[in-house]
């Protein structure tokens, strides 16, 4: 079930399959979930396993480069949609972005 839903795009489900990959010692599979969860920008944790994976020689430096520029990305994304959002809420900006002085 966990793999269907990963394959969905569930960010928890890669969240899940990575920690039981972990446990189970198969750190490839693992290092690919985190770098999946790293890209969306998930969370921190991922992006803490990855740089385990890098010292433990799991994850290569240009891996573990990619995915955090990907992390950054994702949440600087994710700060300027939120912005937006409480820019609107709070009556600053129009529905078409316009911002409301």
């Amino acid at each position: 079930m966990r793999e269907k839903a990963s394959k969905l795009g569930s960010l928890v489900a890669h969240s899940e399959l990575a920690d039981i990959a972990t446990k189970q010692r198969n750190k490839k599979k693992a290092m690919a979930h985190y770098k999946i969860l790293a890209a969306s920008g998930y969370s921190q944790d991922a992006n803490d396993k990855l740089l385990k994976g890098y010292k433990q020689g799991d994850v290569s430096k240009e891996e573990l480069a990619s995915a955090l520029r990907a992390y950054q990305s994702a949440r600087e994304e994710f700060a300027s949609r939120e912005r937006c959002q409480m820019a609107m809420f709070m009556g600053c900006m129009s529905n078409d972005g316009i911002l409301i002085r």
